[in-house]
Order: C-alpha cells, then sequence, then structure tokens
C-alpha cells in the first residue's frame, strides 16, 4: 500500500474506484484527501473525464480530470478480458470500499456488480452512483447533469425574457452527489466497525438535485405552491463604474437598514413594501427604483455604504477572480501542486477543516497507467508476469 500520512481519519482504508466523469471520482477524491489509499482503475484508452475539456497537453489531461483525480494512483485494467477481471476481483478481495457508476448490466459484464463483488468480499462498502436510482421505469435510462437538472425543476426555474430555460452554470446534482457518496460509504464504515459486514452505498443524480432544493421543494395541500419565485429585489445591480454588486435582504430589519443606507427611508414605512411578501409582490418596481439609486456610484463605494450597514453583500466577480481573493486564500481553501504534464496546477482543495486531523491535496491526479507495476507488485506479481499481461493488452 502507498505510503499514507498516518494521522488521517481515513488511513488504512483502501479504495478501489471505477467510476469514470464527475460525480464518483470527486467522492473517491473526498476519501483520499482524508488519507484513503484510493486506486484508480481505467480502460486503456483512459476514463471519459480524461476527454471532457481537454487541454492542449501531450497525453490525455483536461482540467476537470486534474480536480477532481488528486491524491490517487492509477492503473490500467482492461475489464473486457478475464484476466483482468480477475486482477480487479484480487484488488476487491483486500479493500475497504469500491466506487462505480456503471449501469447495472454493464457492472455485471465486467465482472464488477455489487453482489459479484460482496461475494468475494463481504465487508465491502460498494458505493454506486447512478442517474435516476435503481428502481422505477427510468433506472436504465443514462442521463448527464444538465438533464436531471431540466427533469427536477432546476434548470426551468431560470429563464431568459423570452421564456428560454436557463442551465444553471454549476454541475449541480454531479457535485451534490459527489457529497451524499462521500458520507454515505463513510457512514457504512463506520457502521461496519459494529456489524463486520459491508454494504451497498446508492447515491442518484436524481435525489442529488432533490437533496439541493429541499428548502424549496415543499408542497402543502393548505398552501399550494412552492416558495415565492419570480422577480425578487435580491438581485444583480448595476453600479455607476459599469460593475454589479448584489445585496441580499430578507428580514425586516435588513430592510429598514437597507433603506436607511440607500437613504430611502420613507420606503421602510411604506405599506406595500412592509414584509416579504409585499416586496415579493412588488418586486419589478422595487428593482427599478433600487437599481436607479445603485447607479449613482461606484460599485466599491456602495459596498462600504452597505456593509457599513450590515447588510449582506458581495460583488459580482468572474469565477478566476477566486484565485487570488484574499479571503479564499486566507482559510486555505485552494489547492497547488505541480502535475508533470500540466505544470503548476491550482484548484479547489479541502474545503472541510478537520481541527486535530486536517486532509490535504498531498498529489497531482496521476497520468494514466501511472501505477500500474506498483500497485501489480503489491499484488505478488513478479516483472516477467507484468511484461505478459501488458503485451496481451491485459494491463497498460
Amino acid at each position: 500500500m502507498a505510503e499514507q500520512p498516518n494521522h488521517l481519519p481515513l488511513t488504512g482504508v483502501r479504495v478501489i474506484d471505477l467510476a469514470q466523469m464527475y460525480a464518483g471520482p470527486l467522492a473517491a477524491a473526498y476519501l483520499a484527501d482524508f488519507g484513503a489509499d484510493v486506486v484508480k482503475i481505467e480502460p486503456p484508452w483512459g476514463e471519459s473525464g480524461r476527454a471532457a475539456y481537454n487541454l492542449p497537453l501531450p497525453g490525455k489531461e483536461s482540467k476537470p480530470f486534474l480536480a477532481l483525480n488528486r491524491n490517487k494512483r492509477d492503473i490500467v485494467v482492461n475489464l473486457r478480458t478475464p484476466e483482468g477481471q480477475a486482477i480487479v476481483h484480487q484488488l476487491c478481495r483486500t479493500a475497504d470500499v469500491v466506487i462505480c457508476n456503471f449501469r447495472d448490466d454493464t457492472a455485471r459484464r465486467l465482472g464488477v456488480d455489487y453482489e459479484t463483488l460482496s461475494a468475494l468480499n463481504p465487508r465491502l462498502v460498494y458505493g454506486q452512483v447512478t442517474a435516476f436510482g435503481s428502481r422505477g421505469p427510468d433506472r436504465d435510462k443514462p442521463a448527464y447533469d444538465l438533464v436531471v437538472q431540466a427533469r427536477t425543476g432546476i434548470l426551468g426555474s431560470r429563464r431568459w425574457p423570452d421564456g428560454t430555460p436557463l442551465a444553471f452554470p454549476v454541475m449541480v446534482s454531479d457535485m451534490a452527489a459527489a457529497l451524499q457518496l462521500a458520507l454515505g460509504i463513510s457512514l457504512a464504515l463506520m457502521e461496519r466497525q459494529r456489524s463486520g459486514r459491508g454494504q451497498k452505498v446508492e447515491v442518484s443524480l436524481l435525489g442529488a438535485a432533490l437533496a439541493m432544493q429541499t428548502s424549496y421543494l415543499v408542497r402543502l395541500e393548505t398552501l399550494p405552491g412552492g416558495l415565492p419565485g419570480g422577480p425578487s429585489i435580491n438581485t444583480c445591480y448595476r453600479c455607476a463604474d459599469g460593475e454589479y454588486l448584489i445585496p441580499v435582504v430578507i428580514t425586516e430589519d435588513e430592510w429598514r437598514r437597507l433603506c436607511q443606507a440607500l437613504d430611502l427611508p420613507h420606503l421602510a414605512e411604506d405599506p406595500r413594501f412592509n414584509d416579504y411578501s409585499k416586496r415579493q409582490a412588488e418586486a419589478e418596481t422595487l428593482v427599478e427604483l433600487l437599481a436607479g439609486v445603485f447607479e449613482t456610484r461606484p460599485r466599491d463605494e456602495w459596498l462600504a455604504i452597505l456593509e457599513a450597514y450590515g447588510i449582506p453583500c458581495g460583488p459580482v466577480r468572474p469565477r478566476e477572480a477566486v484565485f487570488d481573493d484574499p479571503q479564499v486564500l486566507a482559510n486555505d481553501l485552494l489547492a497547488r501542486l505541480e502535475h508533470p504534464v500540466a505544470g503548476p496546477v491550482e484548484a479547489v482543495g479541502v474545503t472541510v477543516k478537520l481541527g486535530r486531523t486536517p486532509g490535504r491535496v498531498r498529489t497531482p491526479s496521476p497520468l494514466l497507467g501511472q501505477h500500474t507495476d506498483l500497485v501489480l507488485k503489491e499484488l505478488g506479481y513478479n516483472p516477467e508476469q507484468i511484461r505478459d499481461l501488458r503485451s496481451r493488452g491485459i494491463v497498460g
């Protein structure tokens, strides 16, 4: 097993990462951040995530792959061959966790379904990511994040003026499913300490997308409809310098302080706007009024005023700006590593902070098959056997 920091919570836990693309690999990375020895298994042509948003770099590397596969070792095994399946089965006999996002029929064909692997190792925790869950009429349908956003109302909640749905610029269900899977696996490992038995942990993109809307997806017979939607005063305002900011006002006290900050004290007492629901109903009128005020000063000046009045607010900044944000840097939320092909890489680091045993990003994402020989040697294969397997396309 690779050297692992001996103080991390998951030191000694071995994870076999068979997943591709986003949710499964990121869940494995979260476990690796806290000491798990994650062995990523890829086909000879590389997993699908290596080709997503490819960079003009030698080899198969992409920005998402660089971010989602930190702290892992990588081996190439051809699961379409009996010998390849035998290697993976050997790994799984002593592993603690397997992560897989193949559809059930594919997993069975490749010999990595839950029934097969749990029979080999009853202590195995098997984490599975599906698109729509393991039951129901759509259980076998493929999907990506945007398909699930569309189905669960996320995509339809924002629209252009002509009514065209506006895609959310974050992979909501993929990123949420990764967090859910890491949590579920951790719980199953904790339960195993009592029972001595593993179990299957399933998350779906569908379920993750619903979970991200927990505060909105509430239906009451006595109060039809969801939370207030449509226009809101909590929107982006253009300032005199062409930059944007967003204030967020929910409570009545915040509304009164916003009126004071904008030198509009009469609005706080106006009966048309004196509670949240009324302000929602009159949002178009209020937004037009507030927009005219915000256009009179540059953004940073308004931010200083709003902050002085205790109004939650922030500048609207480009995504790249987070790499230089002093608050992000002060909280050590980014990781910087040297990748052998991509060079210096900055990406989101460990955002869950443990006081005594903090996780960290120790190694960059691996090259395709970078650790094949090492892992096979740990399994007992000698150099001649490894050369034979490689010559026949079983490993790479």
